[in-house]
């Protein structure tokens, strides 16, 4: 029985690995784009 259920469990670990992987690479590029607009508005203000 165990051997039935883990190859799907396996599936879902990988999918949820590869949907954190893809956030964070998202996240990661959002809050460089962040960063640079607050440098540009912070350099604006200035």
């Amino acid at each position: 029985m165990p051997l039935d259920t883990w190859p799907p469990a396996n599936n879902a670990v990988d999918k949820t690995a590869a949907s954190i992987k893809l956030l964070l690479f998202i996240w990661n590029r959002f809050m460089s784009f962040a960063d640079l607009c607050l440098a540009c508005i912070r350099f604006g203000l200035h």
